[in-house]
């Protein structure tokens, strides 16, 4: 086995199997990532190595997140080129090199984000699931410190979904709380409800991430951010708040684009968009038919295939029947917030893994919530914008 005894002696010019080690690049609680390249082909690749100390504690998540990546074919996952151990039994995976911001980063750098570029890279992230659940997997933790805007060698830019070190398979899927610790895992202001609380999840819970992030993209927070409060509350408003429609702080927000971050953001399963498939192809509509020409900006690829022509945005609206149910759908959803929104602290550096946190399961119940929110809301949001979406996932574990 070709490999490097101890971490001690990872410096740049030692060797990991044929590939010769260039610069640290990452740190991380768990890893670090190196920068490598091959020493016959050439090709440069990122080499994460999970610390010492880790190996015990956590090289089960280590192990799930490179099969989890191993098994998903897609330009939005990035690729594994391969495994092995160190000769002190250090766990290792090579993967592909990533040049690029994270999109926190983005946010963070530019602030609010066009409706155009809300749009494309919400598809990228759709697309980026649709693989994950096609390959058996629910990915747990989408954020956008998890999403990294790729530059490739041409220039496009291309979404990247990361950290797959929570993500459970479809055969655990009745063992939700796949924990370190038993402690529930992954980020409260980006979880689904059923996630707060503990239950059994399927791909509806990574639609739901969907929506906070969208959310993030063009408002500059998630809609359950609650900066200086614990990690309960937040789960708490994740399981009992009303969003506001976006169009409230966001004229340029078309009605058909707020009703289906809406409806990602119901807090039943049933009520969202079926599938990450539905989400983007609902979310390639909009592009198709909801933004004018002169809001439009630079883009890159929506979906796998990058060659796939670009389609023009047209001018037309939504229809003023539509408007009118939007519109009441709205005003419901303003006269049920009652909750002051905060400014979002967003310099948190980028983490390889987010550090879990405890939820009392009993506490997050609908008997401590009272009445599911989205059974107040106006329905027609859901119903006329969005109707095609309505059909519930039936996901069968293999």
């Amino acid at each position: 086995m070709e490999g490097m005894s101890s971490h001690a002696s990872l410096e740049p010019g030692a060797r990991i199997g044929k590939y010769v080690l260039r610069e640290r690049i990452g740190n991380g609680a768990t890893a670090n990532v190196y920068e490598a390249q091959h020493e016959a082909l050439g090709h440069v690749v990122a080499i994460k190595v999970l610390r010492r100390v880790m190996v015990a504690k956590i090289q089960g998540r280590f192990d799930r997140e490179t099969r989890a990546l191993a098994s998903i074919h897609s330009r939005h996952v990035p690729q594994v080129h391969d495994v092995g151990t160190l000769e002190d039994g250090t766990p290792y995976v090579v993967m592909e090199r990533l040049r690029g911001e994270t999109l926190a980063e983005h946010i963070q750098g530019r602030g609010r984000l066009s409706v155009e570029e809300t749009l494309d890279l919400g598809a990228q992230l759709a697309a980026a699931l649709e693989a994950t659940h096609e390959a058996g997997w629910v990915h747990r933790d989408v954020k956008p410190c998890n999403l990294v805007l790729h530059e490739e060698s041409d220039g496009r830019r291309v979404l990247k979904l990361c950290d797959f070190g929570v993500c459970t398979p479809r055969e655990r899927e009745q063992n939700p709380r796949l924990t370190l610790d038993g402690q529930t895992v992954g980020t409260p202001e980006h979880m689904s409800p059923e996630q707060a609380r503990g239950l059994p999840l399927d791909p509806r819970s990574d639609v739901f991430a969907i929506g906070t992030v969208l959310h993030e993209m063009l408002i500059g927070y998630s809609p359950f951010e609650r900066p200086g409060t614990s990690p309960h509350v937040v789960a708490l408003a994740v399981t009992r708040e009303p969003v506001r429609s976006l169009r409230d702080e966001r004229s340029d927000v078309s009605p058909a684009l707020d009703a289906l971050i809406l409806k990602t953001l119901e807090k039943e399963p049933d009520a969202r968009p079926r599938s990450a498939t539905a989400l983007r192809q609902a979310l390639e509509g909009i592009v198709t038919e909801g933004i004018p020409e002169e809001r439009a900006a630079p883009r890159g690829t929506r979906r796998e295939d990058a060659g796939a022509p670009r389609r023009r945005a047209r001018t037309s609206g939504t229809p003023g029947w539509a408007r009118t149910g939007l519109a009441a759908a709205a005003a419901a959803a303003v006269a049920l917030l009652t909750f002051a929104w905060a400014d979002v602290d967003a310099s948190a550096p980028f983490e390889e893994a987010r550090a879990p946190f405890e939820t009392d399961a009993d506490a997050l119940d609908d008997s401590a919530v009272g009445d599911d929110v989205s059974s107040q809301r106006a329905p027609t949001a859901a119903e006329i914008a969005v109707a095609n979406l309505r059909p519930p996932l039936v996901w069968t574990p293999r």
